[in-house]
């Protein structure tokens, strides 16, 4: 399966890259906005054709309106490893954990030697 690329960044797959097509949606500025329309829900091919449909609402004109579009992806080769949230704050929260269980021990042990030398 080939790799495409969308907004700087290689993708593995289409499967990879069609969740980040669509959440550069909803499109908002002072006149309208732009949202990408739930059904039909928006597909990628193998040669990484995007097609969804847009659904654009004009603020001053109080209306809207529908249409669909398409996206053709650029084939990469150096694919790009997203960073993984999940394993940062993973190693963040063992880190802080760490450093909490090393004070509440150092406190407890102070506690003790302060007991054993008012003795």
């Amino acid at each position: 399966m080939a790799a495409y690329s969308y907004a700087g960044l290689c993708y593995a797959s289409p499967a990879d890259v069609l969740p980040v097509v669509v959440a550069a949606f909803p499109f908002i500025n002072s006149d309208s906005s732009t949202s990408i329309a739930a059904s039909p829900a928006p597909t990628i091919s193998a040669a990484g054709l995007v097609s969804y449909r847009l659904t654009r609402f004009d603020f001053v004109k109080n209306s809207s309106t529908s249409f669909n579009a398409t996206l053709q992806l650029r084939p990469c080769s150096n694919v790009d490893l997203p960073y993984d949230y999940l394993v940062g704050s993973g190693f963040f929260g063992f880190g802080f954990a760490g450093v909490m269980i090393l004070f509440f021990s150092a406190h407890a042990i102070g506690l003790v030697l302060k007991a054993v030398r008012d003795l």
